[in-house]
């Protein structure tokens, strides 16, 4: 630990690749190459913004029809700014709104 304030409405910036694991009020971004992405909706995620199968066990349990991940396909490699906040109005994109609200 660096002894630093740490302050909770400006999280650490993460390092590319690592997935915060959890909801947070600002973007995962990441460089992303072509590819197939499943992005959590369930927020159960242990890899949160990327899904890891947790809705399957929280289905089981659950009324109604189960949540799915939102599939996304990338056709070129790009630096993506993954929703992380819920609130975009463009998911899984950041759109900006976690810093409105």
């Amino acid at each position: 630990m660096s002894g630093e304030h740490e302050d909770p409405a400006r999280p650490a910036r993460l390092a590319p690749g690592n997935p915060p694991g959890r909801p947070q009020n600002c973007p995962f971004v990441v460089r992303c190459p072509p590819g197939k992405y499943a992005l959590c909706q369930c927020q159960l995620s242990a890899r949160f913004p990327y899904c890891d199968g947790s809705h399957r066990d929280a289905a089981a349990t659950a009324e109604g029809n189960p949540m799915q991940p939102r599939k996304v396909l990338l056709d070129v490699e790009r630096s993506v700014a993954w929703c992380c906040c819920g609130r975009s109005a463009n998911p899984p994109f950041c759109d900006g709104s976690h810093a409105r609200s």
